[in-house]
């Protein structure tokens, strides 16, 4: 569910501008690991990350979401450093479900990251070390 077939790579030298670099240029629509719906990201900037939630159900509103790009730093800062996200972990990022899912659906969609359902954990792998497990 990771990535989206780019050929860009994220590296753990890679700063919050590559990350960003990278939600900016994603050119198709983006769907969770979790939760339904859809979402196009609208902008990424050093202050939030926007994107535009499309919902599945119709108890949900479509619109923006709004998400503060220094979660985004702290949860990606994490992962490259070897740590293994859970979701009470991402929650405590997001300041809560609703922002740890966000987090997680943002953090689905770079390289090198990956998702395993149950439990629910993030994980993320250097491009050289994804491309020999394949």
């Amino acid at each position: 569910m990771a990535g989206t077939g780019k050929s860009m790579a994220l590296e753990p030298a890679d700063d919050l501008e590559g990350v960003l670099g990278y939600l900016r240029a994603l050119a198709t629509t983006c769907e969770p690991p979790v939760g339904v719906g859809s979402f196009d990201v609208l902008y990424a900037s050093e202050r939030e990350v926007v994107v535009w939630y499309s919902p599945a159900r119709e108890e949900h509103r479509e619109g923006e979401v709004a998400i503060p790009t220094i979660w985004l730093a702290t949860a990606w800062a994490a992962l490259v450093s070897g740590t293994l996200l859970d979701e009470e972990a991402l929650c405590r990022i997001g300041a809560g479900l609703a922002g740890g899912r966000w987090l997680l659906a943002l953090l689905a969609q770079l390289p090198g990251v990956r998702v395993r359902e149950e439990p629910l954990v993030l994980e993320w792998a250097p491009a050289s070390v994804a491309v020999e497990e394949r």
